[in-house]
């Protein structure tokens, strides 16, 4: 970042090819902890208000398509097949 500006919390990011070795040594690692896989596909947002975040986490549990009970079954899946 010669001549660059760094922009904060990015002076030790590297390049894209370091972040995404970085972010799949992470996902592995997560998942040997917790036994089940990272998936994706869910949001993250900051709320500041109680009652806000309340009105939305119920929202979004009423729209849910998936249960946990589906997600530990995919992750039972998962880790059997990688032990067989």
């Amino acid at each position: 970042m010669r001549g660059q500006a760094a922009k904060p919390g990015m002076a030790h990011a590297g390049t894209a090819a370091d972040i995404t070795a970085r972010l799949r040594r992470h996902l592995k690692i997560e998942a040997a902890i917790s036994g089940a896989p990272l998936m994706g596909g869910n949001k993250v947002g900051l709320w500041q208000k109680g009652a806000a975040a309340c009105r939305t986490m119920f929202a979004a549990i009423k729209s849910a398509t998936n249960s946990i009970d589906d997600l530990m079954r995919s992750a039972a899946k998962h880790r059997r097949r990688q032990l067989l």
